[in-house]
């Protein structure tokens, strides 16, 4: 059972999902802007990416999201 408050969970929830669709549809702007500065991504392979590497790729195409 979650500490949360029901309306921060569905706070939480709508954030994660416009986040998501930033990323699905490469809107660097808004993932920016949705993605804190010391964000990382650790990928399988235990490789870590800061924010600029990550958001760098999907700018590149080289990582897409499609769904």
């Amino acid at each position: 059972m979650s500490d949360l408050d029901p309306r921060d969970e569905a706070e939480l929830r709508t954030v994660e999902r416009a986040r998501l669709q930033a990323l699905v549809s490469a809107d660097l702007d808004r993932a920016s802007v949705l993605h804190a500065d010391e964000f990382q991504l650790v990928n399988p392979a235990g490789e870590s990416l800061s924010k600029d590497a990550y958001l760098g790729m999907i700018a590149s195409g080289e990582l897409r999201y499609l769904v």
